[in-house]
């Protein structure tokens, strides 16, 4: 079972940002700490410490980690029983699972290759019978999937923090950058100075806007 399940964990110190698209895996999102965005079709949800996100398999999907980001993940093959819920969302897990989640962190002082295999194996079979519970949004995340909505469009908010409206600028150079526009008019589409671009990109990325 172990050779069908994977976990591993990662610390993002820049800007993290994933492409959209269907993966033939399923994956159990968990923020360590710091804050990740996880887009679904026109919705995008801010998962932050402490919270865990569910992808099923063959899930269209993009994962933004903010820098700082600290995140660990499941991956399961397609191989594996679907486990359920059968739909994307945040989810709940049992505190049996979250031990194990916290056995299999890359810190842990006393997981050696065994003790690693038999974790993964009982972990798989956790989630194979539904360990996870699809809890619903609270009103404060619809508010904030809404407000990022809205500022893709506007480039402005009176409710998105200032860090959250710096790494959303960021990904939209990012973007704008890899479809092959140029600096000038990145600037002016995003009603920022040249310079305030650049400056963007080297806190975000550590790279000026050639470079991303």
């Amino acid at each position: 079972m172990q050779h069908f399940i994977e976990c591993q964990q990662a610390h993002h110190h820049h800007l993290s940002i994933g492409a959209r698209k269907k993966q033939p895996y399923a994956f159990l999102y968990r923020v360590l700490s710091g804050q990740a965005l996880v887009r679904l079709g026109k919705q995008e949800w801010m998962v932050e410490a402490n919270e865990m996100f569910w992808l099923p398999f063959d899930c269209l999907a993009a994962l933004t980690c903010f820098p700082g980001c600290q995140l660990q993940w499941v991956q399961l093959s397609p191989r594996v029983q679907a486990p359920r819920p059968s739909q994307a969302g945040f989810v709940s897990l049992s505190p049996l699972t979250l031990s194990l989640l916290d056995a299999l962190q890359t810190n842990h002082p006393h997981l050696n290759e065994k003790a690693q295999s038999l974790a993964l194996n009982l972990l798989a079979e956790i989630l194979v019978d539904s360990a996870m519970t699809l809890i619903q949004p609270a009103t404060k995340k619809l508010n904030l999937s809404r407000a990022m909505g809205d500022f893709e469009k506007t480039k402005q908010s009176a409710t998105l923090t200032s860090e959250t409206q710096q790494v959303l600028l960021a990904r939209m150079a990012f973007r704008a950058k890899r479809s092959g526009q140029k600096l000038s008019v990145v600037s002016a589409e995003l009603n920022l100075t040249e310079a305030d671009v650049e400056t963007l990109c080297q806190r975000q990325f550590g790279q000026n806007y050639a470079s991303i």
